[in-house]
């Protein structure tokens, strides 16, 4: 019998179906947990940052049809449920939503008429954001 050239390591132990499959749960539960963050994070965008219709304007067509009340029942539950996992993860929400895509820059009021939004602080425009004042410069 011949020495071998070159004395390979032996392989390792492969690893059980069970690990494998628990493995495989976690990371579905991982993956789909970042979905539902950024999902929920793309939608508040629309809402809070779309240039083409203020959210007062976009919260009066959801009332039209009659979902407004059941968006911001369903945007809470999100959220809730994102907390949720990040707590259960050993997470900060902030690791998988920003607080600039759950809070709302104007408060959210729901009366009879459906769901509307405070009026924006004194400052601020539609979308709750500061409005900039730049101060000219005095002539010399």
């Amino acid at each position: 019998m011949q020495t071998p050239i070159i004395t390979l390591p032996p392989l390792p132990e492969p690893e059980p179906v069970a690990r494998q499959i628990a493995r495989d749960i976690t990371d579905s539960i991982v993956v789909e947990s970042q979905r539902v963050a950024a999902e929920h994070a793309r939608i508040f965008a629309k809402l809070w940052s779309d240039e083409r219709a203020t959210p007062d304007e976009i919260l009066a067509q959801l009332n039209d049809m009659g979902v407004a009340l059941s968006t911001l029942q369903f945007a809470e539950m999100n959220v809730a449920h994102i907390a949720a996992i990040a707590t259960g993860a050993g997470l900060q929400m902030s690791d998988l939503l920003p607080d600039s895509a759950y809070e709302p820059p104007r408060a959210f009021v729901v009366g009879e008429s459906g769901v509307t939004l405070a009026p924006p602080a004194e400052g601020h425009d539609a979308w709750g954001r500061e409005i900039q004042v730049e101060l000219e410069e005095p002539e010399p």
